[in-house]
């Protein structure tokens, strides 16, 4: 290990560290505090994987570029230094050991366009060496310049609904016990994070909500006319309609190079959405009672297939008085469609099933 300010003192002299603009240390194999207490006019600083504790800059640094990433640094003070907040667009501390603090520290870093301050390095983690950045991601909305957000294994939990548009890139994932930024990881999981089409979906659903709350208020003190309550309820309908389209796109999307459990899961997912769907045309429990011996009778069908021919008639026959009742209240598309969808699951879980038997066999180990 080198100690960081001999090290300074060889290769920056103290005379000339007025006119210099830019320092890179990159893999240095320093330790101990870096003291750039001289370098008044430093406006890019690199110094990325070495052991610093600390960091010490100038009360007239400007700085554009900031990477301190994969170090041992534990207190982000050296940040209220910075003379012009405005100029800083890029900020990279991820890798260190932050001690707890919420996000109102950048907030005045009003023209930052990437910010990491997550942990990727698990053999830091496994040294309990991590970021303890908490609380919500609301400080973060005044940066209207911010394209790519690294929050991984943080103790941030919400706020994805404050974040500005311009963020395109947000990376949250969590391995580490009791993470609590999971609790985005898991809002975000079903998009893969595509952080757009999960503002598309809360962008539908806020409008779905404002024109419900529209309906309610209005009806309640106006006594809406029959033609006004009528033209909201078909654009509440439309809605409805295009978020259900929106859903079978996301499935669709997430399909595509899923994994056969991922895939199960998001089947069943389908799955659920439309019973759910269909269940609202039903007046009441006896007609949805048709409606699971229709998907119970039809996964025994399939299940059974080359099997007991006793037992695959009588699950036929319940099969078509299901689908004769239900006849009376769901169009025949719809009932189609939901024996479609619990085809595709049960061929998935089949041979998901499959898979695992040749997994747990694999393990087993031989007789000598």
């Amino acid at each position: 290990m080198v100690n960081a300010r001999m090290w300074m003192d060889v290769n920056y002299p103290r005379r000339n560290r007025k006119n210099v603009k830019k320092i890179d240390v990159n893999k240095k194999n320093l330790e101990g505090c870096l003291d750039l207490s001289d370098f008044v006019n430093l406006e890019e600083l690199y110094c990325q994987e070495n052991k610093l504790t600390s960091l010490v800059i100038s009360d007239g640094c400007s700085f554009s570029t900031i990477d301190a990433c994969e170090n041992k640094l534990e207190k982000v003070d050296f940040l209220n230094k910075i003379k012009k907040p405005e100029i800083l667009k890029r900020l990279i501390i991820s890798n260190n050991n932050f001690s707890p603090c919420r996000l109102d520290i950048f907030a005045r870093f009003i023209n930052l366009e990437h910010l990491s301050i997550g942990t990727w390095n698990y053999k830091t983690m496994g040294e309990k060496r991590y970021n303890h950045f908490t609380g919500s991601l609301e400080p973060l909305k005044i940066l209207t310049k911010l394209k790519s957000l690294y929050i991984e294994e943080t103790d941030i939990d919400g706020g994805l609904e404050y974040l500005p548009d311009t963020v395109e890139t947000i990376l949250c994932s969590c391995e580490r016990e009791g993470a609590k930024v999971k609790s985005i990881d898991d809002e975000l999981s079903p998009f893969k994070d595509r952080l757009k089409s999960w503002r598309m979906v809360q962008g539908l659903n806020r409008e779905k909500q404002e024109l419900e709350q529209d309906i309610f208020s209005l009806q309640e003190k106006f006594r809406l006319d029959s033609k006004e309550v009528e033209r909201l309820s078909k654009r509440n309908k439309e809605l409805e309609e295009e978020n259900w389209i929106l859903c079978e796109k996301l499935e669709k999307i997430q399909l595509k190079g899923a994994k056969i459990d991922e895939k199960v899961r998001i089947k069943k997912n389908e799955l659920e959405r439309i019973k759910s769907k269909l269940e609202t045309k039903l007046e009441n429990e006896f007609q949805t009672s048709f409606l699971e011996n229709l998907l119970v009778s039809h996964e025994q069908i399939i299940r059974l297939k080359g099997g007991n021919q006793q037992i695959i008639n009588l699950s036929q026959k319940q099969l078509d008085k299901a689908k004769e009742k239900l006849g009376e209240k769901l169009s025949e598309e719809e009932i189609s469609k939901i024996c479609q969808v619990q085809s595709e699951l049960i061929r998935l879980e089949i041979e998901l099933e499959k898979e695992e038997i040749l997994e747990a066999n694999a393990e087993v180990p031989l007789n000598k």
